[in-house]
């Protein structure tokens, strides 16, 4: 669950864009992330005495009614639409908590923003990118705009940046670096006679030669295997304690020992050190075109990487407290259904 739910909250913010819905859409869609609590209220032209069974096509003069459809909608991907309202729902109502409306003029912002980014217009966007997608524009703001600007409002005045992240960042991005070959495999047995294989090699440019064939030939990771294990080089603060300092304590031609990692067993070859960059500061221009600053870009990036982590860690904690009868898939609480028993609060630390 808690992976899920931590997937689900990713997405919801740097999730593939799709496109804005008509204005008249977009004012139905945005009061679920309001303050107040809302019914939306649908009209049809027949009353219900003309159209008792609510029908939604004849064919022949057979019927199809609503309740056909509804069925055959539930049959297919029922359980997941159901989810991602809830999902939504669960959202909304902590808005509604917090005292946080996402208005119309949010939305519009932020669509701006993000067609500007993919160097497209409005029209584009929808013609390329969502109808490529069998996306309607309505669907877009109700599953992604209005999510991801409700969890950002709900979220972002719990980080900081501090200064020690910014010198973390400093080093990991402009700081010595070592530059490897990295070789995976399932087996250990396999690791070890790879390792074998390669250690047998003296010449430093033979070894490297060696390393690289059998990465291509044996190496289970799909993303260096085509390119003989050639990876990013390694910094440090990169968020792999283990694996920074199994790379910076190599010298060139030196290969590493061993070590366990999800997804096989790992070895490093090391090509060579790479050195600090001397000739930036904080304060120097992040690019030769732009107005930022390094300190600016890099403030940025970890704005944007706590923010995400924090709003995986809200969503999570907020699907984990509420109380979700799911009546489609019979999951649900059968004692609290029936008496109406509520999930109890967390106790306080403090209490005795």
């Amino acid at each position: 669950m808690a992976r899920w739910a931590t997937r689900y909250a990713i997405l919801v913010v740097v999730g593939i864009t799709s496109a804005l819905a008509p204005h008249a859409e977009a004012a139905d869609l945005i009061p679920i992330f309001s303050k107040k609590k809302t019914t939306k209220v649908t009209t049809t032209k027949e009353t219900p005495a003309e159209r008792p069974e609510q029908i939604v096509a004849e064919v022949n003069g057979e019927k199809i009614t609503r309740d056909m459809l509804a069925d055959e909608l539930i049959d297919n991907h029922g359980e997941q639409q159901l989810d991602a309202m809830i999902n939504r729902l669960i959202i909304a109502q902590a808005c509604r908590e917090n005292n946080i409306d996402i208005t119309r003029e949010m939305i519009e912002e932020e669509i701006a923003k993000r067609t500007k980014q993919l160097n497209l217009t409005r029209r584009e966007f929808v013609q390329r990118v969502l109808a490529s997608r069998g996306i309607s524009m309505g669907q877009y703001i109700r599953d992604t705009i209005a999510p991801a600007l409700a969890l950002k409002a709900l979220c972002e005045d719990k980080i900081e940046v501090t200064d020690e992240d910014l010198q973390k960042a400093f080093q990991a991005t402009y700081g010595e670096k070592v530059e490897v070959r990295m070789l995976i495999v399932h087996e250990l047995r396999r690791a070890h006679e790879l390792w074998e294989e390669v250690n047998k090699v003296k010449g430093t440019k033979e070894r490297l030669q060696r390393f690289e064939d059998l990465c291509k030939t044996y190496s289970v990771d799909q993303a260096s295997r085509p390119y003989g294990g050639k990876t990013q080089p390694i910094s440090r603060h990169s968020g792999y304690p283990e694996i920074e300092d199994l790379a910076f304590g190599l010298e060139p031609g030196e290969l590493s020992k061993i070590v366990q990692v999800p997804n096989g067993n790992m070895m490093l070859l090391c090509v060579r050190r790479v050195e600090e960059r001397t000739d930036v500061t904080l304060d120097s221009k992040a690019t030769k075109d732009s107005d930022d600053t390094v300190r600016d870009y890099l403030t940025k990036g970890l704005n944007d990487r706590k923010l995400r982590r924090e709003i995986a860690t809200f969503f999570e904690s907020q699907r984990e407290a509420a109380i979700v009868n799911n009546y489609l898939t019979a999951d649900f609480d059968a004692n609290a259904v029936v008496n109406g028993v509520t999930k109890p609060k967390a106790a306080s630390p403090n209490a005795n």
